[in-house]
């Protein structure tokens, strides 16, 4: 077999494989009986995003994404929170640090939209600092 005919073979075993993983990748999930509690991370940039139905495909907490750096607000953040805990997914918080602003700036960014009473259900336990 030529070089020529070596490389050809080889980029199209790699084209294969890297097409197969696209295609199986967004479908695959730990066995529930190595993992039987399973989750999912969203910001905003996932748009609307159907509660109820990540529920019944086996969703049982999600990560939402509250804030970013030191003055970003997800827009979504408060709605998204709502209707994970009306589907009955387990919901919390978390902030992407950036390396923008200092660490205090950005601690008090994500505790501004963390802080409102109503987004934390009763099943949800907060420790807050005394004040």
């Amino acid at each position: 077999m030529s070089r020529f005919s070596a490389l050809l073979v080889s980029m199209i075993a790699f084209l294969a494989l890297g097409a197969g993983a696209l295609f199986l990748a967004p479908r695959w999930t730990p066995s529930r009986s190595s993992y039987p509690t399973q989750g999912i991370d969203v910001s905003g940039h996932q748009g609307a995003i159907d509660w109820p139905r990540l529920r019944g495909q086996g969703v049982d907490f999600a990560y939402i994404k509250a804030t970013e750096g030191g003055d970003f607000k997800d827009k979504h953040f408060a709605e998204n929170f709502a209707a994970a805990t009306k589907a009955g997914v387990r919901a919390g918080a978390y902030h992407f640090f950036t390396l923008c602003r200092p660490g205090a700036e950005q601690a008090a960014n994500f505790l501004v939209p963390c802080r409102r009473p109503s987004i934390w259900s009763s099943s949800v336990t907060v420790a807050r600092p005394s004040e």
